[in-house]
């Protein structure tokens, strides 16, 4: 294939925007790899380019390649960039590499052993596959002249879990409406929070927000939540939308939702093991005329309406059940010393205890769904106070510098009962919380109004 230097530098370019935007929504390494490959191909026959689906046929890899011949390529990529085996700085790699040619095992042995050490970027698969086209040994179709226009659009999706990574705070955003912020918080150096946000591929209105939290005092708590939200996403973008968007019950009358809980929490035992990973989960998906909600654990959504702020989920919790008994006041659970203990989550086999709820889109102008790191913090009112006197694009972040920095003494007579904490510490925990905004927020007007202020201003000063 005859290639000129802008040509090829085009297409690099263009496969490197879309493997980082890739990895930046959360896709794994093979399904980096296998959309990549694909892409490819679609764009040198001038194709164009299909966004991340389901079911869009992202099975086939560069022509006349296995997964593992590609991934073969890599390693020799690899091998090739530092000038020979022997200058490999992975000694991992390079043993076991050696281990294997030594026992005559042969070489697909000794590549695959390579391939379990050797960790990949984006930038690794797109000169891989650039360097394919170059020699001529995947098409031998010319570059199309709109290539440069080609454009990979991963922007209807955003997610961070704490798999693999190292940030200490994450914001997140979907278009003008779905904002998110994760924060490792001020105590724990490990992530065990998981957001997405997630509007569908072939119907930009139908939207899903999630909020997993793995379970504290368990191992992989991380994965466990990562789980959770990864086959989210790929459940959703699986979704027929002609059949649910206009009809949102359908997917609890249908079986679906619980068809995604049920592969979460099998998913989850499978890779971890029945005493090990969990998570709580919290999801919210937007269809046309209303909104569904379906939790276990601790995680809530809140919608935000005229009246001020209210819980469309219940705890999986004991604090929350003496709460629904009469025996605790709901802001008291705060300050409980068993606050955290939760009775239900995914992980554990029981995903048919979850609990669904639906809303009138009308009723509300913006859902909150967050981690117990925020609702162990503040009190519903002042939740709502920051809602209220944010701007739409600063609510998610608001709340969750709200959460981390605050600090409040208990009443005297919880001070003076020993099971309960004398002050909540913002930034304890975990802290993630999720917003869809469908309009300006709303505020109470009138005698109402007022007392919403009066309130969020009490909690304020305590």
């Amino acid at each position: 294939m005859d290639m000129s230097v802008q040509e090829v530098s085009t297409l690099k370019g263009a496969f490197e925007e879309t493997a980082n935007k890739m990895q930046n929504a959360g896709f794994s390494f093979n399904e980096c790899l296998t959309q990549i490959s694909n892409a490819i191909i679609r764009v040198l026959k001038g194709e164009g380019f299909d966004g991340f689906t389901r079911n869009n046929g992202a099975r086939s890899f560069i022509q006349g390649m296995s997964p593992d011949d590609f991934i073969d390529e890599l390693c020799r990529y690899y091998i090739d960039a530092y000038g020979g085996i022997e200058n490999v700085p992975n000694e991992d790699a390079k043993r076991n590499y050696h281990e294997y040619a030594y026992k005559n095992e042969g070489y697909q042995e000794a590549m695959k052993s390579l391939r379990s050490q050797l960790v990949f970027t984006p930038e690794d698969m797109v000169s891989v596959i650039v360097n394919r086209v170059i020699q001529g040994n995947v098409l031998t179709n010319s570059i199309p002249q709109g290539m440069k226009n080609v454009e990979v659009n991963y922007e209807n999706m955003a997610i961070a879990t704490g798999v693999g990574k190292t940030h200490q705070y994450k914001a997140l955003e979907v278009g003008e409406e779905m904002h998110a912020v994760s924060s490792v918080g001020k105590v724990r150096s490990n992530q065990e929070d998981a957001v997405l946000l997630l509007t569908h591929p072939n119907n930009p209105e139908f939207k899903l927000m999630a909020v997993a939290d793995g379970v504290g005092g368990c191992d992989k708590g991380e994965v466990a939540s990562d789980i959770a939200v990864k086959l989210t996403r790929d459940w959703f973008c699986g979704l027929d939308t002609d059949k649910y968007f206009g009809n949102i019950e359908q997917l609890n009358e249908d079986g679906e939702a619980l068809y995604l809980l049920n592969s979460i929490d099998s998913e989850i035992i499978k890779t971890l093991g029945t005493n090990s990973g969990a998570t709580t989960f919290c999801c919210t998906i937007i269809g046309k005329d209303d909104t569904i909600t379906f939790n276990i654990g601790d995680s809530r959504a809140y919608a935000v309406t005229r009246d001020g702020l209210k819980q469309i989920t219940q705890d999986d919790s004991a604090a929350y059940q003496k709460f629904k008994n009469g025996e605790m006041k709901k802001d008291d659970i705060r300050f409980w010393k068993k606050s955290n203990g939760i009775t239900a989550c995914l992980g554990r086999g029981v995903a048919n205890k979850a609990r669904y709820s639906t809303i009138s889109n009308s009723d509300y102008s913006s859902i909150v769904v967050c981690s117990d790191g925020v609702t162990d913090i503040l009190s519903d009112e002042q939740l709502y106070c920051v809602c209220k006197n944010s701007p739409r694009d600063r609510v998610a972040e608001n709340i969750a510098l709200k959460a981390l920095d605050h600090f409040e003494q208990a009443r005297y007579d919880l001070k003076e009962n020993p099971e309960f904490n004398e002050y909540v510490q913002g930034g304890k925990d975990n802290t993630t919380v999720a917003v869809f905004t469908k309009s300006e927020i709303q505020q109470p007007k009138g005698i109402r109004g007022l007392i919403a202020k009066l309130k969020a201003d009490k909690g304020k000063d305590r």
